[in-house]
């Protein structure tokens, strides 16, 4: 039975560290902002807690399908054909 899941973060919404500090803040919706280290903890959690079901999680940003699209598609690909081993 497949237990993987695939996510593509935002690089804005999911304040990708490569472009974002802990201390900047982005928007949480459509009014609400929240620190990016906020969000990061947010992504955390909800990352154990797939794991925690027995999911494994490849996390993909935006920026990686943009900038080295071929790239980051083979990785996809590699992931999703390789068997299932929970990290």
């Amino acid at each position: 039975q497949p237990n993987k899941i695939i996510e593509i973060n935002g690089d804005y919404w999911h304040g990708n560290p490569k472009l974002y500090k802990p201390d900047d803040i982005i928007l949480k919706g459509s009014s609400d902002e929240i620190l990016v280290k906020d969000k990061w903890k947010k992504d955390k959690k909800k990352i154990r807690y797939a794991k925690s079901l027995g999911y494994k999680i490849l996390i993909i940003w935006e920026s990686d399908l943009i900038d080295k699209p071929q790239k980051t598609i083979n990785k996809i690909l590699h992931y999703a054909r390789t068997k299932n081993k929970i990290n």
